[in-house]
């Protein structure tokens, strides 16, 4: 599809009885997702393509958030587990995006796709999924934080934090 490596992000399988495996996910800015598996990368017979998917093209370049035993990739179409885009048969599929209760809220923001500052950030410590969003096409816009309650999947916005960037360090929450 082109485009570039814009995310990587590494997750796990549980098959039956073998235990774990493990991947990486390479994500393009084409909506092109590349997973790799293996015990050495510097070996072509112990490193390999596992597999290869296409989904909703990505937004900005911290798009992959490792969530519960899933990615979540924050897409054009919302924030869509890693593992629907895998189940995949073909591109008319339909995706279920966790954002989805958003509705346009969020869809109205992908005008703003290329603007620094999408993010998406688990605080396990009060149970909130943050995803950060710009509000105009310039670093200097006001952000919007759409919050999920990770317990009951109700969603709220935070109010007064224009943060173009969100950390969490020493299990506290900070904005920059």
């Amino acid at each position: 599809r082109g485009g570039e490596m814009i995310a990587m992000a590494s997750f796990s399988v549980h098959d039956a009885g073998a235990g774990p495996q493990d991947y990486c996910l390479f994500i393009s800015s084409e909506g092109e997702y590349l997973v790799f598996g293996g015990h050495d990368p510097s070996s072509s017979t112990n490193w390999g393509l596992v597999g290869r998917y296409f989904g909703p093209p990505p937004i900005g370049r911290n798009c992959a958030l490792n969530y519960g035993n899933d990615v979540l990739i924050l897409t054009l179409e919302g924030a869509i587990p890693f593992t629907q885009i895998r189940a995949r048969r073909n591109a008319n599929d339909e995706l279920s995006a966790i954002t989805s209760k958003l509705g346009s809220f969020l869809s109205d923001l992908n005008v703003n796709a290329d603007t620094w500052g999408w993010q998406m950030l688990a605080y396990a410590r009060s149970g909130m999924l943050i995803l950060n969003t710009p509000n105009g096409s310039t670093i200097a816009s006001e952000y919007t934080q759409f919050v999920m309650n990770t317990t009951t999947n109700a969603w709220t916005t935070f109010d007064g934090l224009n943060g173009i960037s969100f950390v969490v360090f020493n299990r506290r929450l900070y904005f920059g």
